[in-house]
């Protein structure tokens, strides 16, 4: 999807169409959202099902752990379509570099702290730093938008 997304910010940024390019971020994050947290909810509300069929039911708090990314990845894709579309590829490899760190740390960190809760949790805390990974990305992707002067002067113009 972020490929998708920009593709139409960088046409919109030639033809300078820089209010369509607004409309399309508020839309995306919309319809985005409504799928992430419906598929989010559904990944939660399946979570036990889902544990039977592989057999180990003990594997849903894993599911339950990991079910807020599946959210946080959609407004992650708009974030880093509309950074792409406007050439600058540099805040979406940040964002991937720093959420590779927070997985690697808190899948080897959070494992290890609850060791003694059996291998179950263990390997459910793991998809939790999934999640905890998930949530850094944008609050970085946020951070970098707000300060970015492309981003800021496009979404400046919206009223123009």
């Amino acid at each position: 999807m972020p490929v998708a997304i920009s593709k139409i910010v960088a046409k919109k940024v030639a033809e300078q169409d820089y209010k369509y390019i607004y409309y399309l971020k508020n839309v995306c994050f919309i319809i985005f959202g409504a799928i992430g947290l419906f598929f989010t909810l559904l990944l939660i509300a399946l979570c036990n099902p889902i544990s039977t069929l592989q057999g180990n039911f003990r594997a849903s708090l894993g599911y339950v752990f990991i079910a807020p990314s599946v959210l946080i990845v959609c407004f992650i894709c708009v974030y880093r379509g509309i950074f792409q579309g406007l050439n600058n590829m540099k805040p979406t490899g940040i964002s991937q570099i720093i959420e590779q760190l927070f997985k690697f740390g808190f899948g080897i960190l959070l494992p290890l702290v609850f060791a003694y809760n059996g291998t179950s949790y263990q390997v459910a805390m793991a998809t939790l730093a999934v999640t905890i990974s998930e949530i850094v990305a944008p609050i970085y992707l946020i951070i970098k938008a707000k300060t970015n002067k492309t981003y800021k002067d496009i979404f400046k113009t919206r009223n123009e």
